[in-house]
């Protein structure tokens, strides 16, 4: 189920992406454990490995002409093209994220 969406300037002023802080507070403000949330990003340099590293699953979306198309990536649990095609990788994770309870 998607809770909502959070932008970095939302989170923290101290502290922005890659700070694990950052993603702990994501978490937090969600309400879930970093195991529950799914970071969703196109940055390599900042936006994969610190949210891996509290628990987090990652979704890079590189887009072909995108900013940081070019750059190679971090290590991610899926890469897409689009943002519309992270639903599908959602689905393929789990199936129910979709029902709302």
């Amino acid at each position: 189920m998607v809770d909502g969406v959070l932008y970095e300037d939302d989170i923290l002023p101290e502290c922005v992406k890659p700070d694990p802080r950052w993603f702990l507070r994501a978490a937090e403000i969600a309400g879930s454990a970093p195991r529950n949330c799914v970071h969703v990003g196109d940055n390599p340099l900042k936006d994969f490995a610190a949210a891996r590293a509290v628990g987090m699953k990652t979704i890079r979306v590189r887009r072909p002409n995108g900013v940081y198309g070019e750059l190679d990536s971090v290590a991610v649990d899926a890469e897409v093209r689009t943002v519309e095609d992270v639903a599908a990788v959602l689905d393929q994770w789990h199936a129910a994220w979709r029902r709302r309870s």
